[in-house]
């Protein structure tokens, strides 16, 4: 085994980089949609419209979703 004569430098010898993680922020909780309080159709709309949801252009469906779609 070869061992190198050159000096090394003393600040790479032995030195430790101290890094401050940021503090991980609580995870919100998931929480379910109680079904026995939804009553009407209003109340399922404005359920599915916070939630979301969409079509991929190539869904098997995507013709007769397209109609509800918006064109962004």
């Amino acid at each position: 085994m070869a061992n190198s004569k050159k000096p090394r430098d003393p600040k790479s010898v032995g030195s430790t980089k101290v890094i401050k993680m940021a503090a991980e922020e609580p995870k919100p909780k998931w929480r379910l949609i109680d079904w026995d309080k939804v009553n009407t159709v209003k109340d399922v709309k404005v359920i599915l419209s916070h939630m979301g949801l969409g079509c991929s252009e190539d869904a098997p469906a995507f013709v007769e979703l397209e109609k509800y779609l918006t064109n962004d």
